[in-house]
């Protein structure tokens, strides 16, 4: 068993410190070894079967985050934030049950050394699970499901960056077909349904005053 590094007073320290930020300061940004504690909180997320239905978008370009601004009624958290990362969904699971499988059981593969043979009847199984709505015969709830799964990856993020005194903003507030289309994921029958903000809070927030 790993021991903890942070005693359970400190955890509870940095998740009463963390909210969801409104104002960013703009002059500071995370560290590239700060960036990929972020993006590997985010691979790392626990989801269903192991599959990892998702792609998680880590978008720079200030040009497109100012587009997403646009898109998102105005809010400063795309544009004033550190880094900006959007997580998306396949919009038809259903239809992309054999490549999502295929790419999972490929990674065990390369990852574990096991053979295409002695995952066969997990593959099946995966496949079954997502063609038939997690077995309830239901497409749509194969769609809700699978949907679900991006908000754990969302929490683990947003716990790792209040541990590691990173600020985070769930942002839901956006035209999901204008992101989509901007981003040029319907092409890819991907879909954002979050987008995750970092950075640094402003001291200007008074927000990070208030009390939980």
């Amino acid at each position: 068993m790993q021991n903890s590094l942070l005693t359970p007073a400190q955890i509870t320290d940095s998740l009463n410190w963390r909210y969801a930020t409104k104002s960013y300061d703009k002059t500071k940004k995370l560290t590239l070894e700060q960036v990929n504690l972020v993006r590997e909180s985010l691979r790392l997320a626990a989801s269903s079967y192991g599959l990892q239905a998702w792609k998680f978008i880590q978008i720079d370009t200030p040009e497109t985050r100012e587009k997403i601004k646009s898109l998102g009624w105005g809010q400063g958290q795309y544009t004033d934030a550190s880094h900006l990362f959007a997580l998306c969904t396949y919009t038809n699971p259903v239809e992309n049950a054999d490549k999502i499988v295929d790419e999972y059981v490929q990674d065990i593969i390369a990852q574990r050394g096991d053979s295409e043979e002695s995952l066969a009847g997990y593959k099946g199984m995966m496949l079954n699970a997502v063609k038939n709505g997690n077995t309830s015969g239901n497409s749509d709830k194969t769609v809700a499901w699978l949907d679900h799964q991006v908000y754990i990856a969302l929490g683990q993020a947003m716990t790792v960056c209040a541990l590691a005194g990173i600020d985070t903003s769930p942002m839901e507030g956006f035209d999901v077909n204008g992101v989509n289309e901007l981003l040029g994921l319907s092409e890819l029958g991907l879909q954002v349904k979050v987008f995750l903000a970092v950075g640094f809070r402003s001291e200007e927030d008074k927000y990070s005053l208030s009390k939980k």
